[in-house]
């Protein structure tokens, strides 16, 4: 597939060591929430070979808006730094959308995710498209992280809360937080789960974890849980 340029417009800073980058869309570019791209750095801009200079990202902004944006954890990588040094209209290239984590269809099954820091980066557009679309969906949103610094777009799931009465946000904080509310303490466990969860077999869940981390979560489910692995969607990912 042809890769086609894309003008990056701006950038703003998530949480700690996380960047969100926005870019122009093309008027040509569609896309489902969750979807992801493969983003190219022109040779002249950066100082690596040719198989550095890609990664597969993730849509986090809805799929009828103007710009596109995409989140990540910057890592010190050749890629990473020169990314953060784009100027405006400087160009990159993108490949087009793929297929990956997307909300199933039948809003009679809920949708459950579990979710840790970066992972989150398909999940946002996801849950901004259901409360746009006044989609009938019920959706709980397990979020775990260090920190409430390490959290991006708290602040955006707060307010999708209150906006959809079909969504439940949890934040689950292995470090303890004076500032967070509402959240829970430690890893997520059993226990966390069966606090907010009634019915777990009308449900469709989504795991996006490093890959070590998917499968401790779907062991827990499937083992602990009995949760029906056919059920269990997952984006795993690592080398950011």
């Amino acid at each position: 597939m042809d890769k086609i340029d894309l003008e990056f417009v701006s950038k703003k800073t998530l949480a700690n060591d996380t960047i969100e980058f926005l870019f122009k869309r093309p008027s040509n570019l569609e896309f489902i929430a969750g979807q992801h791209w493969v983003l190219t750095l022109k040779k002249d801009l950066v100082k690596s070979d040719e198989r550095w200079n890609s990664r597969v990202l993730s849509f986090t902004t809805t799929s009828d808006n103007d710009f596109i944006w995409f989140a990540t954890r910057m890592t010190g990588s050749w890629f990473k730094e020169t990314l953060n040094t784009l100027n405006p209209w400087d160009k990159v290239e993108y490949e087009w959308p793929y297929w990956n984590l997307t909300l199933h269809k039948n809003s009679k099954k809920d949708a459950i995710f579990i979710i840790w820091w970066i992972g989150i980066t398909p999940v946002i557009s996801m849950i901004k498209d259901a409360t746009n679309n006044n989609l009938e969906h019920k959706i709980t949103l397990f979020f775990s992280n260090k920190s409430l610094e390490n959290a991006p777009y708290q602040d955006d799931f707060i307010e999708l809360e209150q906006k959809n009465k079909n969504f439940t946000f949890i934040q689950v904080l292995s470090h303890w937080s004076w500032s967070a509310k509402n959240f829970e303490s430690g890893r997520m466990s059993k226990e966390i789960f069966e606090k907010y969860i009634k019915n777990k077999d009308n449900a469709i869940y989504y795991l996006s974890w490093p890959s070590p981390m998917v499968k401790a979560m779907r062991e827990m489910l499937v083992n602990n849980l009995e949760i029906d692995e056919d059920t269990i969607k997952t984006e795993e990912f690592s080398g950011y």
